[in-house]
């Protein structure tokens, strides 16, 4: 399983794209994570929400595969 925080910093913030477009920043994201797919690992994502919610973080982890202990 694969798993990362989500920050929006990395479309919003304009010193963080590496001169790329919004567009260019997005389709590398999206070519980035179809990458990792074909390793036929599971792949899941979260945001500061999310992750501030302990029941929903843990329903995200477990979706993905992390077994429980």
């Amino acid at each position: 399983m694969v798993a990362e925080f989500d920050g929006l910093g990395k479309y919003l913030r304009s010193g963080w794209g590496g001169g790329l477009s919004l567009q260019a920043r997005i389709i590398t994201e999206k070519q980035r994570e179809d990458q990792i797919r074909a390793h036929g690992v599971g792949f899941t994502r979260w945001d500061w929400k999310e992750m501030m919610n302990s029941d929903r973080f843990t329903y995200i982890l477990r979706q993905a595969g992390l077994p429980q202990t």
